[in-house]
């Protein structure tokens, strides 16, 4: 981690690089939402409180995973826990907050899960993307050509790498968007797609443990086997869904 990049200060107001990029990144992916909403003949409107929630959501989300994975920093230091703008999220918390305020708004007023979920999985993608250029997580101590140096020390650019694949997986889920087969299908081949890439791009950021693999790598090795699991399943037992437009 380096010191969070400072793009000017006006009044005692700094303006952070990656909280630029987050700003820019859900804009990305509120401008995705609502293509993909208009297509479905979704309200606008009902779409960008959903939004609202969701970010909530996935703000609260991804500071608790973060804090379960590090207690042992935080118990000392409870105070610390509500301080969000020093960093310290998860996007696997925020992934699961947000999907937890889809469901819940979904049931509350009687719509489609899944029908929603591939709405805004594209939209959550290219927000990653933009966001993780900003990010101020270096990577492991390497010598390849293309590594940054942070402190005299040359790593791995991993946000860099982070923002490439995700916007593979954007490009990858709108073309499959064009042949989609079932309510859910761009959903959980984002949930597979993401997983996978986490499981790789934590080789080159994170340092050496007594673990095989990283609490990360782990549950992504969960979550890309549900994901991959139920693309098979919803594919072979739920033919009568294809060809949905």
């Amino acid at each position: 981690m380096s010191a969070p990049r400072v793009l000017f200060n006006i009044g005692g107001f700094s303006l952070h690089l990656f909280g630029l990029m987050v700003a820019l990144g859900f804009l990305a992916g509120t401008y995705a939402a609502f293509r993909g909403a208009e297509k479905k003949g979704y309200d606008k409107e009902k779409v960008a409180d959903l939004l609202l929630y969701m970010l909530i959501g996935g703000v609260i989300g991804a500071r608790v995973l973060y804090v379960v994975q590090n207690l042992g920093y935080f118990l000392p230091n409870p105070l610390s826990i509500l301080s969000i703008h020093q960093g310290g999220l998860s996007f696997h918390g925020a992934f699961f907050g947000g999907a937890a305020v889809v469901f819940y708004y979904t049931r509350k007023h009687r719509l489609s899960f899944l029908e929603l979920a591939d709405i805004l999985a594209p939209g959550l993608v290219i927000g990653y993307a933009i966001g993780r250029i900003g990010c101020d997580i270096y990577g492991n101590v390497t010598n390849v050509p293309w590594a940054v140096t942070v402190e005299g020390i040359k790593r791995h650019p991993v946000q860099l790498y982070s923002a490439l694949a995700a916007y593979i997986i954007f490009v990858l889920l709108v073309e499959r968007s064009k042949k989609q087969h079932f309510n859910g299908e761009i959903f959980l081949l984002f949930v597979a797609s993401y997983s996978v890439y986490r499981f790789f791009i934590e080789f080159f950021r994170t340092a050496s443990t007594n673990l095989i693999f990283s609490p990360a790598q782990y549950l992504s090795i969960i979550t890309a086997a549900a994901g991959l699991l139920l693309l098979f399943l919803y594919k072979k037992y739920m033919p009568k869904q294809r060809g949905v437009q």
